[in-house]
């Protein structure tokens, strides 16, 4: 084929993409660490009415926390004895773990502003059965706080209590007021130590008409998915309580966290993006503007892609959306589809690289 009068000059462009994903590149992975929790769940009280759900949460967040990597102890309707001698083991572990955490679902009261969750053969008969019957949450508290870089509690234990009513009335009779329901503010978190309640101080939180409660129903959910910053994840679990009893809860959180940030389930790093092979573009003198044989590249993670060009044939033009491409210019993926090249019709040969 000639065009006036000479032979066509076919001009070959070899095609380079380098693919640059928006989001970065992948982070290092960090040194596995260690997670270890302590799941409470009672709901077979012996001196009050069974509670449908905690043991059914308790099993289920165990679970879950080793999908995630916890090394899990549960503990389920302990009484007394059984319930402090697996707190005391639990703070030994805490003491060789990064991460430390304890759920505990059933009931908890509050007397003089100080927490305790109760167990399942406590009575409560009296004001001074608190020393003998439940386990103070401050004590929880610090051996949670025993690990090197965060501990986090978890209390779904703010039901409806007939113990505080028993108790309120041992309390009016001795002239020292009564409790109050839920559980109290808890001011005085340990360093580096999250606090997460189902419901705000002072309030009653709901065991569910499910088969999880509200809180746990939350909990679960969240586990589940990645890439959710500590801070974010109880947020989130928050909103979606709240959701779920139309205003009526609220979770609320009591903290001393550093800067450092936390996820239940690390978003998995970054894999690169995949491209089709691309053959050589081979056009003629007479050609006008040569569509680019680029095919759409693809993100496994699915985050967006740009290309970043670093180079140009030496003759002739690209161009992208009609606009002439320069070095350094950098463009969304897609719009690649959209590449043209565009012959001087003064070099025969290879023309060098799209880079």
């Amino acid at each position: 084929m000639t065009h006036g009068g000479l032979p066509a000059l076919v001009f070959r462009l070899v095609l380079l993409l380098v693919l640059v994903p928006v989001v970065g590149p992948a982070q290092p992975v960090p040194p596995p660490e260690r997670r270890v929790a302590l799941v409470i769940g009672v709901g077979a009280y012996q001196s009050a009415p069974q509670l449908a759900n905690p043991v059914g949460d308790a099993r289920s967040i165990g679970e879950s926390l080793r999908r995630l990597n916890f090394e899990v102890e549960e503990v389920l309707d302990p009484d007394f004895r059984r319930i402090t001698r697996a707190l005391r083991e639990f703070g030994i572990r805490a003491q060789r773990a990064d991460v430390a955490l304890v759920y505990y679902a059933g009931h908890g009261v509050q007397v003089g502003r100080e927490n305790y969750l109760l167990p399942a053969d406590a009575k409560l008969e009296r004001e001074r059965d608190l020393l003998y019957e439940a386990l103070p949450l401050n004590l929880l508290l610090g051996e949670a706080s025993q690990a090197a870089r965060l501990g986090i509690v978890l209390l779904d234990a703010c039901r409806n209590n007939p113990f505080v009513d028993r108790m309120s009335r041992s309390m009016a009779i001795a002239g020292r007021g009564a409790t109050s329901p839920g559980l109290a503010r808890v001011d005085d978190v340990p360093r580096n130590t999250l606090v997460v309640m189902a419901t705000k101080a002072d309030q009653v939180a709901e065991d569910g008409t499910g088969s999880h409660s509200p809180f746990a129903e939350a909990l679960l959910a969240h586990f589940q998915i990645p890439g959710l910053e500590l801070s974010l994840f109880f947020r989130s679990v928050r909103d979606t309580v709240l959701r779920a009893t139309n205003n009526r809860q609220e979770p609320f959180i009591f903290s001393s966290l550093g800067a450092e940030p936390f996820y239940f389930y690390p978003r998995p790093p970054n894999r690169p993006p995949v491209l089709a092979g691309i053959p050589a573009l081979e056009v003629r003198d007479t050609a006008g503007p040569t569509a680019l044989p680029i095919a759409r590249p693809t993100d496994p993670d699915q985050d967006p892609m740009s290309v970043r060009i670093t180079g140009l044939p030496r003759s002739g033009e690209v161009r992208i959306d009609g606009r002439v491409v320069t070095p350094g210019a950098v463009f969304a993926a897609d719009r690649f589809a959209n590449a043209t090249y565009k012959p001087e019709g003064k070099t025969l040969g290879p023309v060098g690289t799209l880079d």
